[in-house]
């Protein structure tokens, strides 16, 4: 995970932006090596650019659960519900 980590890291910051689509890859990796508090950073940079990727708001979302964080994540899941017009059935 930390080799994954120092591979985007140093790409994206050779790249000036070119990478920006993969700072969520980066969020994955921090979650999976339990950096849940990286990991949401990195998800929220991806979301300011993509403001609209249900798939990310969806990790975010997974994070700030496994954080304690629960009506931040009631929060994201409103957003999801709003942009998406989610309903549960």
């Amino acid at each position: 995970v930390e080799d994954g980590i120092s591979a985007i890291i140093g790409a994206m910051e050779k790249g000036k932006g070119e990478f920006d689509s993969f700072i969520w890859v980066l969020g994955d990796l921090f979650k999976q090596g339990g950096k849940e508090e990286e990991a949401l950073k990195e998800y929220n940079k991806y979301l300011e650019k993509y403001p609209a990727d249900y798939t990310v708001m969806e990790k975010k979302m997974e994070v700030l659960i496994a954080l304690g964080r629960l009506e931040e994540a009631h929060l994201v899941e409103q957003e999801i519900e709003s942009l998406f017009d989610f309903k549960e059935q």
